[in-house]
């Protein structure tokens, strides 16, 4: 699976640096999201209506959106 982040998720990510879940979100973002194998092993996840192949995660107070597309997870 190949992974992508948007310059927004990046940017997004750099200012949460104060919160105490900085280091929670990026270890996921850029570790255990790699090493995930299908959406059954992700937590808190859930399909956003109207949309095909859109997804949210929940860390905490803050929300990560996905969108797989078969080959391609983008992270923003």
């Amino acid at each position: 699976m190949n992974t992508q982040y948007l310059p927004s998720f990046i940017k997004d990510l750099k200012a949460l640096k104060s919160t105490p879940y900085y280091e929670s979100i990026k270890k996921f973002a850029f570790e255990e999201i790699i090493e995930i194998s299908n959406f059954a092993e992700i937590t808190n996840i859930k399909k956003l209506q109207g949309y095909d192949n859109a997804y949210r995660i929940r860390i905490g107070d803050y929300r990560l959106g996905i969108i797989f597309d078969g080959e391609t997870l983008k992270v923003y």
